[in-house]
């Protein structure tokens, strides 16, 4: 291979890999791929909401699914699963936390996805290290992790 060549796959292999970087990274070193928990580890899965054609999206009419760090579905809830309970506890009607789905993480533990009677979701389990998580969320927007506190305020110079 010529030199000009090298160089030439040299630089094209290197704007592939920051195209790749830039669609899998958002703003921040954040996941950018539609996950719910953006700022949280949750034992390394992954949360989405899914549209009906099963994509990530704003919405759960697909459901809700937890992925693996290798993609695989860990769990899936349906969205006539989640939908019942969800809309009784955003009515008021939901009068204590309901279990919705269940099932073993890749370490095969306990992965549980709750409706929670302020109209929240949370997912129970535990991480990589075996410490237990506890991720609470509402609707199916990105959460972001909170942001550094400001200063505050003060009249002196």
């Amino acid at each position: 291979m010529k030199k000009n060549q090298l160089f030439t796959f040299v630089v094209l292999l290197a704007l592939v890999f920051s195209i790749g970087l830039t669609l899998v990274v958002a703003e921040g070193g954040y996941p950018a791929d539609g996950r719910i928990n953006v700022g949280d580890h949750v034992g390394g899965n992954a949360v989405y909401c899914l549209n009906e054609k099963g994509q990530a999206s704003g919405s759960y009419e697909g459901g809700i699914t937890i992925l693996s760090t290798q993609g695989k579905t860990l769990l899936l809830a349906d969205a006539r699963v989640v939908d019942t309970p969800f809309q009784a506890a955003l009515s008021g009607e939901l009068t204590e936390n309901m279990l919705i789905a269940s099932a073993p993480d890749a370490y095969g533990r306990p992965l549980d996805l709750y409706v929670l009677t302020t109209g929240e979701l949370q997912l129970n389990g535990y991480d990589e290290h075996g410490k237990p998580f506890a991720f609470i969320w509402q609707g199916c927007e990105a959460v972001l992790p909170p942001a550094a506190a400001a200063p505050a305020a003060t009249d002196e110079p």
